[in-house]
C-alpha cells in the first residue's frame, strides 16, 4: 500500500487512506506496447481516482466532502488508532465505497448484468444465457450478499447452461487477502524475532511490510523472508523506517519471517502481511 505519511506541518493526520502502490505495472506514456513498473503514490493515486470516477458515475450529485466521507468510512482499518499517520483511515475498499454510494442516494447500482430469467420464479430454460455475476449474486436493498439465494431460487433444468463452478469463481472475484499483523520489540539481549505464517492459496502475491516505530536512524531493522527449509525468498535492508517485500508463493504451508536488529540499541516495530493465509505468530527470538 502507498500514501504520503503524516503528520502534516500543523500536526494534522495524513494520509486519508492507502491504496495499492507497490510494484504496480502500467502502460508507459508515449508508447503503444511498452510498460513500466514503479512503486509509490503516483501508482496508488489512479486506484483512488478510478473509484471516485465510478462513484460519480453512480451518482453525479456527490460533493467532494461526501465522496471523501464515503471513501474513509468504508476503508479497512489497518491499525489500532483510526485514523493514523501511517494508514489514515485504512485501505481503500472500492466495492464497499460503490455500494455505499448506491445505498445513500437511492441509485439502482447493480454490478451484475441482467439476464433473461424470470425474476419471480428464477426458472431458466435452454435459451437463457447466464451471466456469472448475476447467477451467483443477488443484492437486496442494502446491497448485501444473499448467501442462500442460489440454493433457494436457482432452478436450472438439464437444458440450462449453468456451470457448477460459476458460484465459486464469482465469489473469488470479491475475495480479498487477509491482513495479518504483529508488533514487537527487539532489545539488546538478542538480534532477531522470527515469525511464521501459512499460505493457503497459490498464484497470489504475498506482501510484507515492516514499519519501525522507534526513532530512525539508528534503530531501523531489516526484513528477511524464508521458505520452510530456511532458503531465502526475499529481503529488504533499506535505511528508511519501512521495509517492504513481495513474492509469489510456490507451495502451500509455512513460511518464515526474520526481523533483524543490526543497531546497538533496542528497536520496536509493526509487521503486517497481505496474504491469502493465516496464523501469523512469533515463535522464536535468537541471537
Amino acid at each position: 500500500m502507498s500514501s504520503g505519511r503524516g503528520p502534516v506541518i500543523n500536526g494534522g493526520i495524513k494520509p486519508d487512506l492507502v491504496a495499492p502502490g507497490f510494484n504496480i505495472t502500467a502502460a508507459k506514456a508515449g508508447t503503444t506496447n511498452q510498460y513500466i513498473t514503479f512503486t509509490g503514490t503516483s501508482m496508488s493515486t489512479p486506484f483512488v481516482s478510478g473509484v471516485v470516477a465510478l462513484m460519480l458515475d453512480a451518482n453525479n450529485n456527490l460533493t467532494p466532502s461526501q465522496t471523501k466521507d464515503i471513501l474513509t468510512s468504508t476503508a479497512q482499518a489497518w491499525d489500532g488508532l483510526n485514523p493514523n499517520n501511517d494508514y489514515g483511515f485504512g485501505r481503500l475498499q472500492a466495492f464497499e465505497a460503490l455500494m455505499k454510494t448506491c445505498k445513500m442516494h437511492g441509485s439502482k447500482c447493480k454490478p451484475c448484468k441482467k439476464h433473461d430469467c424470470d425474476d419471480k420464479h428464477d426458472k431458466c430454460d435452454k435459451h437463457d444465457k447466464y451471466d456469472r455475476y448475476e447467477e451467483c449474486y443477488k443484492y437486496d436493498e442494502y446491497f448485501k450478499y444473499n448467501d442462500d439465494y442460489r440454493s433457494r431460487h436457482d432452478k436450472c433444468d438439464k437444458h440450462d447452461k449453468c456451470d457448477k463452478h460459476d458460484e465459486h469463481e464469482c465469489r473469488e472475484k470479491l475475495m480479498q487477502p487477509s491482513h495479518l499483523k504483529a508488533s514487537g520489540t527487539i532489545d539488546t539481549s538478542y538480534r532477531s524475532d522470527w515469525y511464521e505464517f501459512y499460505v493457503t492459496e497459490l498464484g497470489i502475491p504475498v506482501g510484507i511490510t515492516l514499519l519501525t516505530t522507534s526513532p530512525v536512524p539508528p534503530t531501523d531493522p531489516d526484513l528477511f523472508v524464508f521458505d520452510r527449509n530456511f532458503n531465502p525468498i526475499a529481503s529488504s535492508t533499506s535505511s528508511s523506517r519501512q521495509d517492504t517485500v513481495s513474492f509469489i508463493p510456490n507451495y502451500l504451508g509455512k513460511y518464515l519471517i526474520q526481523v533483524y536488529r543490526f543497531s546497538s540499541t533496542s528497536v520496536s516495530y509493526n509487521l503486517d502481511i497481505s496474504v491469502f493465509g493465516k496464523d501469523l505468530r512469533l515463535y522464536e527470538k535468537t541471537n
